[in-house]
């Protein structure tokens, strides 16, 4: 998620220049980052303030069906605040924060694309908690299971599914099974992996900025079919 941040960074430095108008520049930005976007993304809406050549007050970016893989994003909004061009040619920024919004089918397809001792694994949000169900291969044949629990944030920027309850073939699953399944399955996903191919354009970009990145996920808000996680860089 930094490195996406570094990127779209990248793009506005390039278009802010003497007289740029805020709907020009808005318009700008949405397009090249859709012409060359740094991941595959659907939609782009760029709003910002305060523009000058020198900078800008804030600039939000929502981008819609984000595909950080193998997780689908279906919203996503990143907001920066006091971006301004500084000595050496670089730029300074005060603040980052976002958010995204992760649906269940998302969790599910991110979910069997990593783990290989589950079978058919199904995700279900709801505002209480997390359901994950499937089958879990043992060595005789594949046995159904079903557990709850919730997900959580750990090392910063890893969702992390912890079980509160849990059943297998209609039967509570002893404790050391139900650790069994979270070392296979978490973390679910991670937010500070990006795709290698865009590592030359990072490098570049990050040369050009005056500011240290800490991405963290600060809140997961459950609800239902979905999750939101929110944070800053």
């Amino acid at each position: 998620m930094a490195d996406l941040i570094v990127l779209l960074l990248a793009t506005l430095t390039s278009l802010l220049a003497p007289g740029v108008r805020e709907a020009d520049l808005e318009k700008q930005v949405a397009a090249a980052v859709l012409a060359k976007p740094p991941v595959p993304i659907a939609a782009v809406k760029v709003d910002a303030a305060g523009v000058s050549s020198h900078g800008v007050k804030s600039i939000e970016f929502d981008l819609s069906d984000l595909l950080l893989d193998p997780l689908l994003i279906a919203d996503a909004c990143i907001a920066i605040t006091h971006v301004s061009k500084v000595p050496q040619g670089k730029l300074a920024i005060l603040g980052i924060a976002w958010s995204a919004d992760i649906t269940e089918e998302a969790l599910t397809a991110a979910l069997n694309a990593h783990t290989s001792s589950l079978k058919s694994a199904q995700v279900k949000l709801e505002e209480e908690g997390i359901t994950l169900s499937g089958k879990y291969k043992t060595r005789l044949f594949p046995v159904p299971f079903s557990v709850k629990g919730q997900l959580v944030v750990e090392n910063d920027t890893q969702l992390v599914f912890r079980i509160d309850k849990s059943r297998m073939s209609g039967v509570p699953v002893p404790g050391p099974l139900n650790r069994i399944i979270e070392r296979e399955v978490n973390p679910v996903y991670d937010l500070a992996k990006f795709a290698k191919r865009n590592e030359k354009d990072i490098a570049r970009a990050k040369e050009q900025l005056s500011y240290t990145f800490k991405l963290q996920v600060e809140e997961i808000t459950p609800g239902s079919g979905h999750i939101r996680a929110a944070g800053k860089a």
